[in-house]
């Protein structure tokens, strides 16, 4: 069932109440477990891009890579965006040429990265 939202589609999945009854997962956890599944599914069959399956699994871009690691998916990263990537990076550049990142350990430690751009043209 289809359905506008606040000028966005909203389709409702139905799942008959044998099958919900038989998940062996916490009820308040079905619909975010349900999410994740789906989108990890989408994407590894690449009907979904990563963006998308981080938003419909309501999860992070570092959730997300940490879930498909998890579950050993194969990412799908090719040369468009890695340009895409070396782009965006140079457009946040520092004034000396380099991007500094905080990188935050699952301690809580915290450090300091410095990460500069190097073109080889050849």
């Amino acid at each position: 069932m289809s359905k506008e939202v606040s000028g966005e589609m909203e389709r409702v999945l139905k799942i008959s109440g044998d099958v919900m009854e038989s998940l062996r997962l916490p009820p308040d956890e079905v619909e975010t477990e349900l999410r994740k599944e789906l989108a990890l599914a989408l994407y590894q069959r690449g009907v979904l891009s990563s963006g998308k399956a981080c938003a419909l699994a309501g999860m992070t871009r570092w959730e997300s890579e940490e879930f498909l690691g998890q579950r050993q998916i194969r990412r799908r990263y090719t040369e468009k965006n890695l340009e895409e990537d070396i782009t965006y990076a140079r457009s946040i550049e520092n004034s000396d040429g380099g991007i500094r990142y905080i990188i935050q350990s699952r301690d809580g430690a915290q450090k300091e990265m410095k990460l500069r751009i190097q073109e080889n043209r050849k």
